[in-house]
């Protein structure tokens, strides 16, 4: 990847720096910072939003987190934030969502897992539903919400973040 010269140079290390300030709370709200300022500043000449995910997922990684997201909702965020339609307050809240401790008992995490893939089951393939491509993911994102902000998935993963 190459930069865009000194300015390239310079936003690069501002992005970078950016979880560090203390406005940013929590591992989800320095992740979203992380990722909107390396995606918006466009310190790269190419793959600047592939690497503000790749640094956003390493963030989340290096501080004892994971990312419960498919690939296309973290390709949507990365758009999201690029075409100004996702705000940094969005990102957060999309982070919060979806990241979970890795200090959590396996089986406790595998549990919550199957419950959610059972109720995903339950509620039939979007084909059943007459629903289209379109309408299938957000069928699927609302299943997928509705489970993540249940009282019991919440207070499962809440540490403060």
């Amino acid at each position: 990847m190459r930069l865009r010269g000194n300015d390239g140079r310079e936003r690069l290390l501002s992005a970078l720096g950016q979880p560090s300030w203390p406005r940013y709370r929590g591992v989800a709200g320095k992740a979203a910072a992380l990722h909107f300022f390396l995606n918006k500043g466009h310190p790269f000449v190419d793959g600047n939003k592939r690497f503000a995910v790749a640094a956003m997922e390493l963030f989340i990684d290096l501080n004892g987190h994971g990312l419960v997201a498919s690939d296309q909702e973290v390709v949507d965020l990365a758009l999201g934030v690029a075409d100004g339609s996702t705000t940094m307050a969005e990102s957060a809240a999309f982070l919060r969502q979806r990241l979970f401790n890795k200090g959590l008992p396996n089986e406790q995490l595998r549990a919550w897992l199957e419950d959610l893939d059972t109720k995903l089951r339950k509620a039939g393939s979007p084909e059943t539903l007459g629903a289209g491509i379109r309408r299938h993911r957000r069928i699927t994102s609302a299943i997928v919400n509705t489970v993540l902000m249940s009282e019991e998935w919440t207070a499962l993963f809440e540490d403060g973040s």
